[in-house]
C-alpha cells in the first residue's frame, strides 16, 4: 500500500531548453529536476547529440576516433594558427550549483597556443604545456546559468613560427553531477517519488506540514495515525559521483522511548538513532564514497500513548536534505 499519495514534481530527466542569457544562441542542459550524474562521452555519433555544445564556425571542435579514453570516440579542437582560437562551449542550468567532470589531453605548448577552460568568460583552469597522457578534472559548477568554456588559443605574432605541438586539445567522459536538495517547499517533492525518487513504506502518510520547519515554510513528517508495533520509512536511492559526496539533513525529534524511536541508515546500516524529545531542530551530517547509496529515514511506534504521558508531540518531522558533491 502507498504511504505517501500527493502529487509529485515531473518525473527527472534530461532536457534541452532555450537560453535567454549567453551572447550567441545556446541550448541548455536543464539539470533542474535531474537526480543523477548525466554523462556525454560523444559516443552518439555527433558533437552535440547528447549535451548541446556549440562551437567556433570557422575553426571547429569534431570528433575523433584515433586518441580516446574508452569508447570509440573524443571531441578534439581545431588545430589553431597565430591569433585564432577553438572554442566548444556548453551551458548548464541548475537549481544549486553541482560538478563537471571531464578527461583532457592537452598538446599546446607556450609561446605557440595554451588551452583555457573558462566559467562565464573567466579563466578557472588551463595548460601552457602538452600532457602525454588524459588527465581527469573537475570543475564546480554554481547555481542558475553558466556557460563552460574549452579554449585553444594562439596568440598573435608567432606565424612564421613552428610550434613542436598540433596546438590542440581532446576532450571525453563529460558528466555533471548537480547538488541535490529536497525542502518540501510549496508542498511538493523535487525528487519526485516512486522508483526514481523518494520512497514511503510501511504504515501511514507522511503529510507536508507548514507547523514546523527549519527553512522556508513547510517540512515532512511522520505518519500521525500509527499504532503500537508499527513503522513507517522514507528511502531515496543515489549514486555519489566520482569523488563522492556529503549528505546532511535537519530533523525535529519529539520520539521519546518507550513509546517511540527515529533512525537513519545508510545502506541499512544505522547512523542515528534517538530516543528522546528535541524542541529545536538538529543536522545531520555525513559523508558517501562514490558509487550507489540506499538512504533511509524510520520511524517506529513502540507502544501507544495513554492520555498525557508521551513527553512530545509522537513523530518526527524532516527538512533540508542536502546531497552536495565532495570537492576534493
Amino acid at each position: 500500500t502507498p504511504a505517501f499519495k500527493l502529487t509529485a514534481s515531473p518525473t527527472p530527466g534530461l532536457k534541452l531548453t532555450p537560453s535567454p542569457t549567453p551572447a550567441f544562441k545556446l541550448t541548455a542542459i536543464d539539470a533542474r529536476l535531474i537526480t543523477h550524474e548525466i554523462t556525454d562521452g560523444f559516443e552518439d555519433g555527433g558533437l552535440s547529440a547528447k549535451f548541446p555544445w556549440h562551437t567556433t564556425e570557422d575553426v571547429p571542435w569534431t570528433l575523433v576516433s584515433d586518441d580516446k579514453t574508452e569508447g570509440r570516440y573524443s571531441a578534439r579542437s581545431h588545430p589553431v594558427a597565430s591569433g585564432e582560437s577553438s572554442d566548444l562551449q556548453v551551458e548548464i542550468q541548475s537549481n544549486y550549483g553541482g560538478t563537471l567532470y571531464f578527461s583532457i589531453k592537452s598538446d599546446v605548448k607556450m609561446p605557440h597556443s595554451g588551452c583555457y577552460i573558462n566559467l562565464d568568460g573567466l579563466s578557472k583552469k588551463g595548460f601552457t604545456f602538452p600532457k602525454e597522457d588524459w588527465i581527469n578534472m573537475m570543475l564546480p559548477i554554481p547555481e542558475g546559468n553558466p556557460v563552460v568554456t574549452f579554449r585553444v588559443w594562439s596568440p598573435n605574432g608567432f606565424g612564421n613560427s613552428v610550434s613542436p605541438v598540433s596546438n590542440t586539445i581532446g576532450l571525453d567522459n563529460v558528466s555533471f553531477m548537480p547538488n541535490l536538495k529536497e525542502d518540501f517547499e510549496g508542498g511538493k517533492l523535487a525528487w519526485g517519488d516512486g522508483e526514481t525518487g523518494l520512497q514511503f513504506t510501511g504504515n501511514g502518510m507522511w503529510e507536508f506540514d507548514m507547523t514546523e520547519s527549519h527553512e522556508g515554510e513547510v517540512s515532512l513528517r511522520t505518519p500521525k495515525t500509527l499504532k503500537a508495533g508499527q513503522w513507517t520509512s522514507m528511502k531515496f536511492e543515489v549514486i555519489a559521483p566520482r569523488r563522492g559526496a556529503d549528505i546532511d539533513f535537519y530533523y525535529l525529534c519529539q520520539a521519546q522511548m518507550p513509546f517511540d524511536k527515529f533512525m537513519f541508515k545508510i545502506d541499512g546500516e544505522i547512523k542515528l538513532v534517538e530516543t528522546r524529545v528535541f524542541n529545536e531542530w538538529q543536522e545531520y551530517f555525513s559523508t558517501l564514497a562514490p558509487g550507489k547509496h540506499e538512504l533511509e529515514w524510520k520511524y517506529f511506534k513502540e507502544r501507544n500513548d495513554n492520555g498525557n504521558s508521551h513527553p512530545g508531540k509522537g513523530g518526527v518531522w524532516i527538512d533540508d536534505i542536502r546531497i552536495i558533491n565532495a570537492k576534493g
